[in-house]
């Protein structure tokens, strides 16, 4: 049989998502606007082929660029990969919890990096 305790109210928390910068040319990539999720590292053997792991969001315009110079940088690799997946951006678009916590910008530190 099992004994339950009090009942707890928990709160879920959630933040809008203003917009993205590209990555590579740091442009903004507003509502409604195609841009590319792009996942690269390598199998390499040892605990660094965990460490090579990076995402990228990328703008339509870099994206040829980007992974150009991504195989030209890791040509002597047999094990590099890069995935590239088209997104769609929705401004307000909700993100719960601690999604990629450690890549998240708040607007406001974005405007004062730009010095907006």
């Amino acid at each position: 049989m099992k004994y339950y305790g009090k009942p707890t109210i928990e709160k879920i928390e959630h933040r809008l998502c203003k917009y993205i910068r590209c990555d590579s040319c740091n442009k903004k990539i507003i509502d409604e606007e195609k841009y590319f999720e792009v996942t690269t590292g390598h199998h390499d053997w040892g605990n660094d082929s965990c460490e090579s792991i990076e995402h990228k969001d990328i703008c339509e315009n870099c994206l040829d660029k980007y992974v150009g110079n991504y195989f030209k940088e890791t040509k002597d690799s047999y094990t590099a990969y890069i995935e590239v997946e088209s997104e769609m951006f929705y401004k307000n678009h909700k993100y719960y919890g601690n999604y990629d916590e450690c890549e998240d910008r708040l607007v406001e530190d974005d405007l004062e990096s730009k010095g907006e």
